[in-house]
């Protein structure tokens, strides 16, 4: 009966919380499906999915409540969290853009660093047509100059969203073939004394490289190795900078124990 359905969902809800999401799913199934209609329930229902680690059920139900709900504020957030998740970042973001209102500051600002890596991790892969070979990687950039923008007129510049922002763009700059701009932002956040991570510096460690500071590059490679000895690009980048120091020996040492490791 209709009438029940504000102790089923509240039932089934005080399940989620306890961790009984498959009761909770045992009762709301049923229920949804005789009253396909019910927003509260959909949104239950949506939640226990969640809880039990089946982000795309819970999707579709938050999409059947947003096509009876259009501004069902929850819905709309978890919708876009949920894509967030599942690794669709510039999604998310363009979404959460429409409803920037139902967002935190900060909510926004994780939402765009994590396009923004998104588009670092596509701007990597091979791309068919050189005209187009840096766009995700120039959407990258866009999106962490804006935001660390907007963090400094928000007074929040030495933030540690403003760092990552900063560690992120010294990756995208390296990757853009703008190797100055990243040693210089490097060697910026270098004289701050931040701990500063290896993806970051072997970055840095690239694009000196590229401009001919093979000294300062080799200094970068150890120091990551020395946090992590198997590091494979620190040890590709250690054998090329051998050649560059003109250390062919010391360069074939490197390699013969990279082919050892590989074919262990």
């Amino acid at each position: 009966a209709a009438d029940s359905a504000p102790s089923i969902i509240g039932l089934a809800e005080s399940l989620s919380n306890q961790g009984k999401t498959h009761d909770a799913l045992a009762l709301l199934k049923p229920f949804v499906q005789r009253h396909p209609d019910n927003s509260d329930a959909l949104s239950a229902l949506a939640n226990a999915y969640q809880s039990d680690n089946l982000p795309l059920d819970a999707l579709a139900a938050y999409e059947r409540v947003l096509d009876s709900h259009p501004d069902d504020r929850e819905a709309w957030r978890q919708r876009v969290f949920i894509i967030d998740h599942m690794g669709a970042a510039p999604r998310a973001l363009t979404l959460a853009q429409h409803r920037p209102e139902l967002f935190s500051a900060g909510e926004l600002d994780t939402l765009t660093m994590d396009a923004a890596a998104t588009y670092i991790r596509w701007g990597g892969l091979y791309h068919p047509l050189p005209a187009q070979r840096f766009d995700d990687t120039d959407r990258a950039i866009v999106l962490l100059q804006d935001l660390l923008t907007r963090l400094t007129e928000r007074g929040e510049n030495q933030s540690a969203a403003a760092n990552r922002a900063r560690f992120d763009l010294i990756v995208a700059l390296h990757d853009r073939n703008r190797p100055q701009q990243a040693v210089d932002l490097y060697e910026t956040l270098q004289a701050k004394d931040l701990e500063i991570p290896d993806y970051v510096s072997q970055a840095a460690a690239d694009a000196y490289a590229t401009l001919h500071r093979p000294q300062r590059a080799r200094d970068l490679y150890i120091h990551i190795l020395q946090n992590n000895p198997d590091d494979f690009q620190a040890r590709m980048g250690l054998f090329y900078n051998a050649f560059d120091l003109n250390r062919q020996e010391q360069a074939y040492t490197i390699i013969d124990s990279l082919a050892a490791q590989q074919s262990d």
